[in-house]
């Protein structure tokens, strides 16, 4: 359930939003930021809705822990001595392999430091939202690909159209939505 309200609960239904605004296909003449860490980071908070508000595990954002740290490492080490070092964190080596290969695409030489720090996205967005989960209208964050940078912005926000909106099924209770939200950020020691 974690990855459908990623995927299709999160950056689906904020694609699929996009079409009914008025920015949709004129982002350069909107001036508006790049949105994927506004994405990525709401995608991972909303892998752990459904914990947060019908199990009694614990919602950690070990994943996208996890890839921040890797990304970090990456830039620190070798290729060889970054799978070593990611090992003991993934199930198996042939995962922790396609995740080193990932860091360190791009890179000329991969016994050196060095590699794509992309995926550090996932944790700052999802720290972002978590810290600002209490000021954030999120159907507005929801009518389209929009950063939270554009979303502060009220002209833009003002002019957000909600009507034919669709939002995902975990958002169709606010309150349980808000306290799911509450409990991943303090689980994750963020204010």
């Amino acid at each position: 359930i974690g990855t459908m309200d990623h995927e299709i609960g999160t950056h689906f239904l904020r694609k699929y939003n996009e079409r009914f605004q008025l920015w949709s296909g004129k982002r350069k003449r909107y001036d508006l930021k790049p949105f994927t860490e506004t994405d990525e980071g709401m995608a991972s908070i909303h892998s752990h809705v459904f914990l947060a508000q019908h199990t009694d595990r614990k919602p950690y954002l070990w994943h996208a822990s996890l890839l921040y740290y890797a990304a970090v490492r990456a830039s620190e080490l070798s290729f060889v001595d970054l799978f070593k070092e990611l090992l003991p964190y993934i199930k198996d080596e042939r995962s922790c392999w396609k995740r080193c290969v990932r860091l360190k695409r791009g890179t000329t030489d991969t016994s050196q430091p060095g590699g794509l720090y992309k995926d550090q996205v996932y944790l700052k967005g999802a720290y972002k939202i978590l810290s600002r989960r209490k000021d954030i209208d999120f159907h507005t964050l929801y009518s389209g690909k929009i950063s939270l940078e554009d979303y502060d912005r009220e002209e833009l926000r003002k002019r957000a159209k909600l009507e034919n909106l669709k939002f995902p099924a975990f958002m169709a209770d606010m309150a349980k939505y808000h306290r799911a939200l509450d409990l991943i950020a303090r689980t994750n020691g963020i204010p």
